[in-house]
């Protein structure tokens, strides 16, 4: 097995507590998983809630990999990801949300730089403000994922 990424570790979770899926699509895109294998599993999850797929052995049927069927299928056997808590699951979640944002404020920030000459001052302000939004989206995301580990290393 390769090293296992934030990505993989959310899906891998997702995929023990389906229940939740629904919930964090909306916090988590397709393209803000950088890890294939996690994509994978990310396309079964919405196949499965699509299909309202309950049992494992049908949730299983979905992967034609075999090495990420054996994944998940030994994710669904240990207590790492079965009996994890939730926040372990937000704060996978926060923070590739926080690196896909970082990543479209250095896409900005470059594109910028790049073509500041060849842009009219509304389209250069049009990305300006696209950029001070994502950094405040980046800020708070940020408070909160440091408040919530000062939250649990408190416990």
């Amino acid at each position: 097995a390769g090293r296992r990424t934030i990505d993989l570790f959310a899906m891998l979770y997702l995929c023990c507590h389906r229940e939740y899926f629904k919930t964090y699509r909306s916090k988590l895109k397709f393209g803000d998983l950088e890890d294939s294998e996690a994509q994978t599993i990310y396309m079964a999850l919405e196949n499965a809630m699509r299909d309202n797929i309950k049992t494992e052995e049908l949730f299983l049927s979905l992967f034609t990999d075999e090495r990420i069927r054996n994944d998940v299928s030994t994710a669904l056997a240990l207590d790492e990801y079965r009996k994890a808590k939730i926040d372990v699951l937000d704060e996978a979640v926060d923070r590739i949300s926080l690196r896909a944002m970082e990543k479209r404020r250095d896409i900005l920030s470059n594109q910028l730089k790049l073509y500041s000459m060849s842009l009219s001052p509304d389209e250069i302000s049009a990305m300006l403000e696209r950029k001070m939004e994502i950094d405040k989206e980046i800020l708070q995301l940020k408070k909160e994922l440091s408040s919530r580990q000062m939250s649990s290393s408190e416990e």
